[in-house]
């Protein structure tokens, strides 16, 4: 039984740092495309990025794997 909960501890670990590995490898994209990028130092309200526009107004983004 004791194997069983580390076993889904392991999952969660796994799929939560995949989460974090694609959101950085969206990142990357995004600066590669000249955006201007910033990262919440919080994870607040589920924002992942959030993007200055050309006209100085911003987008807040999710990204989602």
């Amino acid at each position: 039984m004791r194997d069983t909960k580390i076993k889904k501890s392991k999952s969660f670990r796994s799929n939560a740092s995949f989460g974090k590995r694609i959101e950085f490898y969206i990142i990357g994209l995004m600066l590669k495309e000249g955006l201007d990028v910033y990262i919440p130092m919080v994870d607040d309200d589920a924002i992942d990025v959030v993007v200055k526009k050309p006209n100085d107004s911003f987008v807040e983004v999710q990204i989602k794997a």
